[in-house]
């Protein structure tokens, strides 16, 4: 599960991105997945 591609994995996925990519898409992406 860890160096998975950008496609919106689960939750936990997305928060394991680096803080870089994750304030990228964190602001929609992680939002959305999350909820």
């Amino acid at each position: 599960m860890e160096g998975q591609p950008m496609y919106m994995p689960p939750g936990k996925s997305v928060i394991s991105y680096p803080p870089s990519n994750v304030t990228k898409s964190s602001d929609l992406v992680p939002v959305q997945c999350t909820i």
